[in-house]
């Protein structure tokens, strides 16, 4: 009687060594950068902000972060900690909207104390990480979109698309603002609608009205995302189609981009989009021709000339999406590797570029 009375306390006597050792600072607790948590949570203590950063970024990495320990440096004046803790609740995700309330004001009021250059980076940071909180950190921002300032409805409408997908109803929440008095409001919306739209006839029918639109690039958004949203009928697909013959390069542009999107849909099309890439006066609107024709023929070789032409040219914006199209196209595009690889030479120094060639280059070469 007396050995099984013992043998609870004489387990757990077994198991301190093991529940130390597996801590938040034992030898067998789990690290990041090197440090256990509760080595960051120390340095979270320190009077320089730049190892303070270092510890917010550290221990937003953990499978379970300390949030209490991190929300506080949400509000602290310093830019290096306070970008570091904004930063480190949107690499959390969704376990932090609990949190969204104290980012949502850095939408509508600069920060005390801070640069403008200061805030608008503060403000940028911000929008990214209520944007991957997801759904839940709509509340605290749902009111800015009636705001009476523009700037706050862009905002807005910027922060929500990574999630307006999976808000209630996200297509009855962005057709009001279609009909924004500011072109930047409309033209985010519509993208934003693009998301949100998908297989919805509300969003297909307000995306047809809006390629009436004033603003051309509000016009070229909306053809991107009609293209993109499925769910069509003839109408769509004519409605672009009737767009290849407009005066702006920008909505022809968009517009063939936007037929190519459908795929196959859009083989009734085939010949003005083969006149398109074969005849305008733009080079930026051949390429998106030429793209929209392989992504509805899958016929590399045909639509090859506009985009070696491109990679052969300076423009660096039509270099890279020549470029892209050519990495859509894989192996199928390895004639077009000796100018993709002098045109990595050639903007060697421009980071983005670089990459968008390497990366053509590398998925062209692979048989995967």
């Amino acid at each position: 009687m007396l050995t099984r009375r013992l043998l609870p306390a004489a387990l757990l006597l077994a198991l301190v060594p093991l529940l130390v050792a597996c801590g938040d600072d034992g030898p067998a607790a789990p690290k990041q950068d090197g440090k256990t948590m509760a080595a960051w949570k120390q340095q979270l203590k320190s009077t320089l902000p730049k190892e303070q950063g270092a510890a917010i970024t550290a221990l937003a990495k953990f499978a379970q972060p300390p949030l209490e320990a991190l929300a506080p440096f949400l509000e602290r004046r310093g830019r290096t900690v306070r970008l570091a803790a904004i930063h480190a609740m949107g690499a959390i995700g969704p376990a932090a909207a609990g949190y969204a309330g104290k980012l949502a004001p850095l939408l509508e009021k600069d920060p005390d104390g801070v640069d403008p250059n200061t805030a608008r980076v503060m403000r940028d940071a911000a929008m990214h990480a209520l944007g991957k909180m997801g759904k839940e950190a709509f509340k605290p921002i749902a009111h800015l979109l009636v705001s009476e300032d523009p700037r706050h409805r862009l905002r807005a409408v910027f922060t929500i698309r990574p999630f307006v997908k999976d808000l209630e109803d996200g297509t009855n929440t962005l057709l009001p603002l279609l009909e924004d008095e500011d072109a930047n409001v409309r033209r985010e919306a519509v993208k934003s609608l693009g998301v949100a739209g998908v297989g919805d006839p509300r969003a297909s029918a307000a995306l047809l009205g809006i390629l009436k639109d004033s603003d051309t690039r509000v016009v070229g958004a909306a053809a991107v995302a009609l293209g993109g949203i499925g769910g069509r009928s003839d109408r769509e697909g004519q409605a672009l189609a009737d767009l290849l013959f407009n005066h702006q390069s920008s909505i022809r542009s968009s517009a063939a981009y936007g037929l190519g999107l459908m795929g196959e849909e859009a083989s009734p099309y085939i010949g003005r989009i083969e006149d398109l890439m074969r005849n305008d006066g733009k080079l930026d609107v051949r390429v998106q021709a030429a793209r929209a024709h392989f992504r509805i023929r899958g016929d590399a070789d045909a639509a090859m000339a506009p985009l070696r032409e491109a990679v052969r040219g300076e423009h660096g914006p039509t270099c890279r999406e020549a470029a892209r199209a050519l990495r859509e196209m894989g192996p199928e595009a390895k004639a077009a590797l000796p100018d993709l690889a002098e045109a990595a030479k050639r903007f060697a120094a421009d980071a983005g570029m670089k990459q968008a060639l390497d990366e053509a280059i590398a998925d062209i070469r692979s048989d995967g």
